[in-house]
């Protein structure tokens, strides 16, 4: 697969870090190419079926 489009829902929602990173900036600054890490968030209380996006600079 060459490529792959996809919605980020919550992607306007603040991070729940210290500094309330932006999740949209944050995605912005990737690139074609850049590597991301998906994980299962089965805790969330909202949807169980939650996939965390993570960028490579731990965002």
């Amino acid at each position: 697969m060459d490529e792959l489009t996809t919605s980020i829902v919550g992607i306007d929602f603040p991070n729940e870090d210290a500094s309330k990173s932006n999740r949209r900036m944050e995605c912005m600054m990737c690139a074609p190419g850049d590597l991301v890490e998906l994980r299962l968030e089965p805790k969330n209380p909202f949807d169980a079926n939650t996939v965390v996006v993570w960028s490579d600079r731990g965002t």
